[in-house]
């Protein structure tokens, strides 16, 4: 079936033939030329485009990422086996802060302290639910760091050692 249509090229028209497969279906009619964007709704969406393209090309804060840092800590709940970590942060009392914070989440308490700090190096948390302990190991070799905590645990005769947490906090 072939309807006829206008497209338009400048101030004049003309006509043109559109093919079309199928019958448009209700609500599905074409569009006049005369109904074509216009007026305030150009305008709105001008605006729009406007505002989407400033806001990628000037690195807004909007999208910004936080700043990564090399400090990190992990923290532990003196009366249970919780513990907490953070990592990346820029500021060394942001890293303990937070650390403390998901530490006491975890513990359902107040007791948790830091018992590493990192800067620029790895920390390991080993635990043994069975010995009722845990190894902290600190180093630059995070490959290093892990076995060793991990010895320290099997050197206790404790048979369900397990690595907690493994981070490194480099800048």
């Amino acid at each position: 079936m072939v309807k006829e249509g206008f497209r338009r090229t400048g101030l004049e028209r003309r006509p043109t033939r559109i093919l079309a497969f199928s019958r448009p279906g209700p609500g599905m009619e074409l569009e006049a030329p005369e109904k074509a964007m216009h007026g305030n709704r150009k305008t709105k969406v001008t605006l729009l485009l406007t505002v989407v393209a400033l806001a990628t090309l000037t690195g807004s804060k909007i999208m910004a990422t936080p700043e990564h840092g090399p400090y990190g800590a992990i923290a532990m709940s003196d009366t249970a086996l919780a513990y907490g970590s953070s990592w990346g942060y820029a500021d060394p009392i942001a890293a303990y802060e937070r650390s403390i914070a998901e530490c006491n989440k975890a513990a359902g308490g107040k007791d948790c302290v830091v018992k590493i700090s990192l800067k620029d190096n790895c920390g390991v948390l080993a635990i043994s639910a069975e010995r009722n302990a845990s190894f902290l190991v600190q180093g630059r070799d995070q490959v290093l760091a892990t076995s060793t905590a991990m010895a320290q645990c099997r050197a206790t005769g404790a048979s369900d050692c397990a690595i907690r947490q493994n981070i490194c906090s480099a800048s």
